[in-house]
């Protein structure tokens, strides 16, 4: 992991869909950055100047590409923890800068608070989370209120899956306080100008090809291939893992995978084995195995962050992502086999493939097919 300078925020761009492919559309850390401080690059996410380390980036990433340098989930729930006397029944309050000050836990934004974090905290106070929400509109990190609705909205699956009572999570209005926190602040016509100049050479230098210098872009491609094969944790989705390892399953829960932080993959028979998928999904959810003769292509649903990615990679439209998980498959971290195909020896090019014609690879196929083509055009002009 990198660390950013001058703020407390790391990176693994290794994790970053938008790093591994230019084909990725996954902009959340940019969206929803409340100081707009992050910048998606070739080389991943840049944190900016502007950066007040809230958190919130870690928060909304589902892959894990952030993480706190200081002040973790795991330092925060040890505050908690501290913070409340044992024999004291009652819920543990949560809030924002601009929220109600007594609170157990203030953070920058309501959108820095991660699905595992509260449920931890609810793990430790069997009277439950209660957490202050005061009407988001006039501050100025609105842009990462929509964070917050996201994590809350899961957080009602995972309190069915795990049986637990929903009123051991609730929310409550509060007042909006400006002194508590920054508010909006109006933007001069020299600044706006500015900003727009400063994003278009942005736009420009990322438009202007990368010739490089004594590297052929053969070399460079193979290079990037290597680097994207290492496979670093998720750590992110690990710690929540564990965390409902400790309440358990207690009930099968099917939910629209559509925005949901896991999906489950289907392939049909299209599948050629290019194994584009694999190198582009950025958690190793989805893997191959080749042993002698045969292909299989894996997938681990606890993994699974939905980015998507790998349905936009397959050309053959082989992939497809289902409209439903199981979410009570989360915790069992099996691999699961969604293809199999034995592969054959091209006669033509001696290359390995799957699917195809007989003996000849489809490559070498289409290719025989153009040249009968050719050969048939030029005898009947002859004729």
């Amino acid at each position: 992991m990198n660390l950013n300078t001058g703020h407390h925020i790391l990176t693994e761009k290794l994790l970053c869909p938008s790093f591994r492919t230019s084909i990725s559309s996954c902009t959340r850390c940019e969206d929803l950055c409340p100081v707009k401080a992050i910048h998606l690059s070739d080389n991943g996410p840049q944190i900016g100047d502007k950066c007040i380390d809230c958190g919130v980036c870690f928060a909304a990433c589902p892959n894990g590409v952030f993480q706190m340098d200081k002040r973790k989930d795991s330092t925060i729930i040890a505050e908690v923890e501290n913070k409340i006397p044992k024999k004291e029944s009652r819920m543990v309050s949560i809030s924002c800068n601009h929220g109600n000050a007594s609170s157990d836990l203030i953070v920058p934004c309501l959108g820095r608070l991660t699905k595992r974090l509260i449920l931890e905290l609810i793990y430790l106070n069997e009277r439950g989370v209660k957490i202050l929400q005061p009407d988001c509109s006039p501050c100025a990190l609105i842009d990462a209120s929509a964070n917050f609705d996201t994590v809350m909205n899961h957080l009602d699956s995972i309190l069915a899956m795990t049986g637990l009572e929903k009123h051991r999570l609730c929310r409550e209005t509060t007042p909006f306080e400006p002194a508590a926190g920054i508010t909006k602040k109006t933007v001069s016509r020299r600044s706006f100008l500015g900003a727009v100049g400063a994003k278009a050479i942005e736009t420009a230098v990322k438009v202007i090809p990368d010739v490089g210098l004594g590297h052929s872009e053969t070399e460079k491609e193979t290079a990037f291939r290597d680097v994207l094969l290492s496979q670093p944790e998720n750590l992110k989705r690990s710690s929540l893992l564990r965390t409902l390892e400790r309440f358990g399953i207690k009930n099968s829960i099917v939910v629209p995978s559509k925005d949901f932080f896991c999906a489950e993959i289907c392939i049909n028979q299209k599948c050629n084995g290019c194994g584009a998928c694999t190198i582009l999904c950025p958690t190793g959810a989805l893997f191959k195995q080749e042993v002698k003769n045969s292909f299989e292509l894996k997938f681990r649903l606890d993994l699974c962050t939905n980015c998507r990615e790998c349905e936009k990679a397959c050309s053959k439209d082989a992939l497809q992502i289902k409209e439903e998980v199981r979410l009570d498959f989360l915790l069992e971290s099996s691999d699961n086999t969604l293809f199999q195909a034995a592969r054959n020896e091209c006669y033509a090019c001696g290359q390995l493939f799957i699917g195809g014609t007989g003996k000849i690879c489809p490559l070498c196929f289409d290719r025989t097919k153009k040249q009968d083509f050719l050969v048939r055009t030029l005898t009947a002009i002859e004729d």
